[in-house]
């Protein structure tokens, strides 16, 4: 597990608000951009991107979860306590947050494919567009949650 200093409360909303909010509305700009006349592509850019943050997030966490419990129980079964940050000004980034890039790459096909059919732009070129701007969105929230940006939810 990564450990990172801790990030100030602010930084945190900042990248949340950010992420959640500066992506989607970068893929309307594009769409609307490459494909003026078309609701459909402008739709599904907004809401593909929205679901990039919030699918790679839950993923995220159902994969951290699962890889500390797996840690713990097999550094039980070998006799040694799990290791935790060594103090209160870090913390752990438990594995995982490379979803955001997969999501970001699956999601810039799919959007790719549609624009590509719905609008004068040939498929090829829109699939690349749309399949590079996804990754890259999702390198973006990688590298936050990588850095300890983005917050992993811990319950208290």
């Amino acid at each position: 597990m990564r450990v990172v200093p801790v990030r100030s409360a602010w930084l945190q909303l900042a990248a949340v608000f950010g992420g959640f909010l500066l992506g989607p509305y970068g893929a309307l700009r594009l769409s609307a951009s490459l494909a003026p006349g078309s609701d459909l592509v402008q739709t599904l850019a907004v809401f593909g991107f929205a679901l990039i943050f919030v699918g790679g997030t839950l993923i995220w966490m159902g994969l951290g979860i699962a890889a500390v419990l797996v840690r713990t129980l097999l550094g039980l079964l070998r006799g040694r306590l799990p290791a935790w940050p060594a103090s209160e000004s870090q913390r752990a980034v438990p594995p995982g947050y490379g979803s955001y890039i997969v999501l970001g790459a699956a999601f810039g096909v799919l959007v790719g494919t549609v624009a590509g059919l719905a609008t004068d732009l040939t498929v090829i070129a829109a699939v690349t567009m749309w399949t590079l701007t996804g990754t890259g969105y999702g390198v973006v929230l990688w590298l936050a949650a990588h850095h300890g940006c983005l917050p992993f939810l811990e319950p208290e």
